[in-house]
């Protein structure tokens, strides 16, 4: 049923987490990213983040990493959301018919949680930022927690609907490796390089 692949990129310098570290922030981003958000939703999202004894002024401004008994990882969305705006860069959504449905539905990326080999990141990054207010546009300062040179392996897999090659797959994780992965792209972070791209039989 899918065409596979297996791949492996090295972070060129720091990747940058992207999930907020309270639960004010948590609402803020729900809200911007789905249009509203929920009580219930912020309360899961933050108890799922479990966020450490930050000083709470620190914490409100500060996005990180997800974090499980086997350390801090990304999510399989955030790679799948990467390789669709790649496609659209490339313009494969307009001259393939039926491609754009395969990225949306028919990409898998395995596993769900991509671990970046860190217990602890290694250190916080501090960027200037703007927020939109009922005042109008503000600036902020933003913390952001990062590791350096991190190595991920996941798999790709693309419904074999004739429709799109790992080939196409291919150019647009090469794509990435200059538009970048996690937090803070608009940054030049997140830059990585391929070193792995291998069809599964």
């Amino acid at each position: 049923m899918y065409q596979k692949a297996r791949v492996r990129i090295i972070f060129r310098d720091q990747v940058i987490g992207g999930i907020p570290r309270s639960k004010k922030l948590i609402q803020l981003y729900l809200k911007a990213k789905f249009g509203e958000s929920t009580e219930e939703f912020a309360d899961q999202l933050a108890e799922e983040v479990q966020a450490n004894d930050l000083e709470e002024k620190q914490e409100i401004m500060t996005t990180g990493f997800k974090r499980d008994e086997h350390g801090l990882y990304l999510s399989d969305y955030q790679v799948k959301a990467m390789l669709k705006q790649c496609a659209s860069l490339l313009k494969i959504t307009v001259t393939t018919r039926g491609s754009k449905q395969v990225f949306a539905e028919g990409l898998v990326i395995r596993p769900v949680r991509l671990h970046v080999g860190r217990m602890e990141p290694d250190g916080v990054e501090e960027f200037c930022g703007h927020v939109m207010t009922l005042q109008g546009k503000r600036s902020i300062l933003r913390h952001g927690e990062f590791v350096r040179q991190a190595t991920l392996d996941f798999e790709v897999w693309m419904l074999d609907t004739k429709v799109l090659t790992l080939s196409q797959v291919e150019q647009c994780l090469l794509l990435g490796q200059e538009v970048g992965l996690g937090s803070c792209r608009s940054f030049e972070q997140g830059k990585f390089d391929v070193v792995k791209f291998e069809a599964m039989t």
